[in-house]
């Protein structure tokens, strides 16, 4: 008896390490475009973390240090794509890597950040194509990694959901938003004493877990009762507060990238942000971008948004940005890499046929398997 193999096997092992965040929304992207019957999605839980056609997904039991783990693929297989630096066994099929930013090697330091970088590396070092989410990420892939491996990647920018985007009949608050994680480099200490100038605005939290007991004593220092934690929003929800308030204040030190600049500015909310890493190459000139993000660095932001013309200015130049960046795009670049590594085109648009590989039965029972009827 044989069944149809799928080529392409994207590791979905990002979904089970994180419930949210900019490498989830990267995949989720990806798979939701992918054509029926080209891909299989590999998992550890029993449903699929995205809506997929039948067949495509298929759950292994997670072993011990799962995330850390070299991944068994049918030989039919030719190209994988792990979401979080994992590799396959064999080194028969290709091996696409993203990499997103260099947190760890900036920030953090002891046992993990030893583990982690030694399985990133590992996984730069055996990819056969290497994806950057940003140019300032490939700038610290030659910092942290070597510059061999900086002058093999290709940049391939994140988009911005069409979800974002204008309520009619929703003015803004007197509300600035702030969203994401909020600890050490995120720099929200910093967003918290700015707000000290502005007794008529509120700070509104969304994502990064509920406030902590320090950062409940800072505010309370520094802007009591005027900032609170909206818990996790789906896309929709958060659009709605993206539209009433007047700024993103987004002061990180350091992004891989930065979608929640993108979003905002979509959804005609200005951005006030910091002048580093990936920023600038995402928000252009249409956000105010502060030189070190300190305190009085944003307070004289949060004045300027508060200026009606200044705002409108900011509005317009954001939407423009905006546009120039979406997720069809990002698949486009990425669906390339795939077809470059396979030989062929992944999918014909015009009614063409999918490349699919026929195995015997007696494979290692790779997941991505496509009934011989579909």
């Amino acid at each position: 008896m044989t069944r149809r193999v799928a080529p392409l096997l994207v590791d979905g092992i990002v979904f089970e390490l994180q419930a949210k965040g900019g490498i989830s929304t990267i995949f989720r992207e990806l798979l939701t475009r992918l054509p029926s019957g080209a891909f299989g999605v590999l998992g550890h839980r029993g449903a699929s973390p995205v809506p997929l056609p039948d067949g495509t997904y298929a759950a292994r039991p997670a072993r011990r240090l799962e995330r850390y783990r070299d991944v068994a693929v049918d030989d039919a297989v030719r190209v994988f794509h792990s979401s979080y630096y994992r590799l396959p066994a064999s080194r028969r099929t290709a091996a696409v890597t993203s990499v997103y930013d260099f947190v760890y090697e900036r920030y953090v330091r002891g046992i993990r950040t030893t583990v982690h970088s030694w399985q990133k590396r590992r996984a730069i070092e055996r990819a056969d194509r290497l994806i950057c989410i940003s140019e300032s990420t490939r700038r610290d892939l030659g910092t942290f990694m070597g510059a061999r491996h900086a002058e093999r990647a290709v940049v391939v920018p994140c988009g911005v959901s069409e979800v974002f985007g204008p309520i009619e009949d929703s003015p803004p608050r007197e509300q600035l938003l702030f969203v994401g994680q909020r600890g050490g480099y995120k720099n929200f200490a910093a967003a918290v004493q700015a707000m000290q100038a502005f007794p008529e605005l509120e700070l509104v939290c969304v994502g990064g877990g509920a406030l902590t007991g320090h950062e409940v004593a800072h505010i309370a220092r520094c802007a009591p009762a005027r900032v609170r934690w909206a818990g996790y929003l789906d896309d929709d929800a958060l659009n709605v507060e993206y539209n009433r308030s007047l700024a993103l204040l987004y002061p990180s030190l350091y992004e891989g990238f930065g979608i929640p600049v993108l979003e905002a500015m979509r959804a005609r909310c200005p951005v006030i942000a910091v002048d580093t890493s990936s920023i600038p190459e995402v928000a252009g000139d249409a956000a105010l971008l502060t030189e070190r993000g300190d305190p009085d660095e944003l307070r004289a932001a949060i004045r300027t948004v508060l200026d009606p013309a200044r705002r409108a200015d900011l509005v317009t130049r954001g939407l423009a940005r905006a546009a120039t960046f979406g997720w069809e795009l990002t698949y486009r670049r990425t669906i390339a890499i795939y077809e470059e590594l396979l030989g062929v085109p992944l999918s014909v648009d015009d009614g063409g046929v999918v490349p699919v590989v026929h195995a015997d039965s007696g494979g290692n029972g790779s997941p991505a398997r496509i009934d011989s009827e579909r």
